[in-house]
């Protein structure tokens, strides 16, 4: 620290300095600043009067002190808003009642009350006398086919069921000819239901009822009626029962209503067997030349391994479609050569299996290059080699007609050496072609 110059004092130390190493100390009185730089003994460098020096930092901020004492009471602030409305306080004391006021006008009439309950059922009144309705006879068991008196009628079986003719006398019990009446009872241009007849007791509480449809002409007998009827229900009255006889007259049938639309046209029947074969019509007139169109098609190249007895090798890539009923032509045409000489190539046809009735018409392949080819054949079946000069490579060239059957199907081309073991290679630009001839 430069005090500026200076001087030593001896070991005295200036009133109210502090006696630390370094520490130093301004007189006030005088502006005197002293440095302690030794304590043992005590020894202070007296600075001169030299010019002050710069301001140094802000030393850290002390200590906060006491709060002082409360301040004078600020101003009263503004009125703030109204509060919510409290809850409402609890009801007061009853008032004293008030006088009877004057009487209101009558109220409108009520609805009707309740219906009481239904009083007991009185007691059963006499049974009236009288007879029930219809015309009035008296039945007899007898069964003959005979005038059964005045008032009676009668059945023509003693079982119910098998009773087939009514006998009814012309006069009823009381003398009254009815006939007319009776003769009336087939009138209805019905045939199996020309009325109803019922016969049943007369007697009050009797529950005999016979029920009786008329099925046939009334025939006149002398003094009597006789009515067909097929029978109903009911079971027989006693003899000498009263009864009463009653008849509703079924309805004449109806005019034939209009023709009603055609329905639906019903399914195909059963084919029937095919005729005879006819006979053969005259020749038409030769048609015109068609184009000679060819369906061409290269085959992948390869080698085929054959025995003489096997059955030959499919040809990759020549295969083709042929359709029922048609005829085809099938050209082979391409450069054949082999590891070792053989005596004869052949190329065939193999035919999709579950196809019948497929023919193949061969002609002589034609020698080209000095290679004669081998005949043709179906697949699978035997080959028949043709044994020609050794040779070990030519030009295949050959033609056959294909006949297929009624299905159609896939031909596989074929193609096999006589050598046995012998492998054959078919060259790079092979091709066939198959041509539809109808």
């Amino acid at each position: 620290m430069n005090i500026g110059p200076h001087h030593i004092i001896a070991t005295a130390t200036p009133t109210g300095a502090p006696a630390t190493v370094g520490w130093t100390w301004s007189e006030r009185a005088t502006g005197t600043l002293y440095l302690c730089t030794s304590v043992s003994p005590y020894t202070w460098v007296v600075g001169g009067g030299g010019p002050t020096g710069p301001t140094g930092p802000t030393g850290p901020t002390g200590p906060t002190g006491p709060t002082g004492g409360a301040g004078a009471p600020g101003v009263t602030g503004p009125t703030g808003p109204t509060g919510p409305t409290g809850p409402t306080g609890a009801d007061g004391a009853a008032g004293v009642t008030g006088p009877t006021g004057p009487t209101g006008p009558t109220g409108p009439t009520g609805g009707a009350g309740v219906t009481g309950p239904t009083g007991p059922t009185g007691p059963t009144g006499p049974t009236g006398a009288g007879d029930k309705g219809g015309i009035r006879y008296n039945f007899s068991t007898t069964i003959t086919d005979a005038d059964p008196g005045t008032g009676n009628v009668r059945y023509n079986n003693a079982t119910i069921g098998s009773v087939t003719q009514i006998f009814l006398d012309n006069l009823d019990v009381n003398s009254t000819d009815v006939s007319a009446f009776i003769d009336q009872w087939d009138d209805s241009t019905q045939s199996a239901a020309r009325g109803v007849l019922i016969i049943k007791s007369n007697t009050a509480g009797d529950a005999t009822v016979n029920v009786w449809n008329v099925n046939g002409a009334v025939v006149d007998g002398t003094g009597y009626r006789k009515v067909p009827v097929a029978f109903v229900s009911g079971v027989l009255p006693s003899d000498l029962e009263a009864c009463t006889v009653e008849f509703s007259r079924s309805g004449d049938i109806g005019t034939t209503g209009p023709t009603g639309p055609t329905g639906p046209t019903g399914g195909a029947g059963v084919t029937g067997p095919t005729g005879p074969t006819g006979p053969t019509g005259p020749t038409g007139p030769t048609g015109p030349t068609g184009p000679f169109n060819w369906t061409l098609a290269y085959v992948t190249t390869g080698a085929f391994a054959n025995s003489s007895t096997g059955t030959p090798t499919i040809v990759s890539g020549a295969v083709f479609t042929f359709v029922a009923s048609k005829n085809y032509a099938i050209d082979l045409i391409g450069l054949i050569t082999t590891a070792a000489t053989t005596t004869a190539f052949a190329f065939s046809l193999d035919v999709s299996t579950g196809v019948s009735g497929v023919g193949f018409l061969t002609l002589q392949p034609t020698t080209v290059s000095g290679a004669v080819q081998g005949s043709y054949s179906i697949a699978d079946a035997t080959f028949s080699g043709i044994p020609t000069t050794s040779v070990t490579s030519g030009i295949v060239a050959g033609r056959g007609f294909l006949r297929a059957g009624p299905r159609g199907g896939t031909c596989q081309l074929l193609l096999r050496t006589e050598i046995t073991g012998s492998a054959v290679t078919l060259s790079t630009g092979a091709c066939y072609r198959v041509h539809q001839l109808n």
